[in-house]
């Protein structure tokens, strides 16, 4: 199975965060929970300041291999808090 791999980093420091895998093959599902918790969970929307989730390789774990890939973009988490604060009570995963 490939695994996709994701990390997010903190603009405001310049690193990322440990790094976690994501088994499903769609990888809106990672824009989904991100989505969700930053909306649901107001208290945990600060620590998603500054942050940006990247798709940053895959794992085969038939292999062993890990296949790094140039990091792509899939959710800036500060355009989610302003959309957020800009009054609407949810957005759409």
């Amino acid at each position: 199975m490939i695994l996709n791999i994701f990390a997010f980093k903190d603009n405001a420091l310049g690193c990322f965060t440990q790094p976690f895998y994501n088994d499903v093959p769609a990888e809106n599902v990672g824009v989904g929970v991100t989505r969700a918790i930053i909306s649901a969970i107001p208290e945990k929307r600060a620590g998603y300041k500054h942050k940006v989730l990247y798709k940053i390789g895959q794992f085969d774990d038939c292999k062993g291999k890990f296949t790094e890939c140039d990091h792509e973009l899939v959710i800036d988490c500060d355009e989610v808090i302003a959309r957020l604060d800009d009054g609407k009570q949810q957005v759409k995963a």
